[in-house]
C-alpha cells in the first residue's frame, strides 16, 4: 500500500523553507530531521557518513 513520497535532502531547514515559500505547501508534522507536508509527501534529512578506507 502506497503511503507517501519521501524526498531525501541535505538541509532540512532550507528544504522546508523552499517547499513552504516557493511551492506553498503546508507543514503537517515537523520532527526536526523530517518534515511531513499536508499534500502527502515528506522530506528527510540525509545523514552522510564519511567512510575512510
Amino acid at each position: 500500500m502506497f503511503q507517501s513520497s519521501l524526498i531525501l535532502v541535505k538541509n532540512i531547514k532550507a528544504s522546508r523553507k523552499f517547499y513552504e515559500t516557493i511551492h506553498k505547501q503546508q507543514v503537517e508534522y515537523d520532527f526536526g530531521e523530517s518534515v511531513s507536508f499536508r499534500c502527502g509527501f515528506a522530506t528527510f534529512e540525509q545523514i552522510v557518513h564519511e567512510i575512510n578506507f
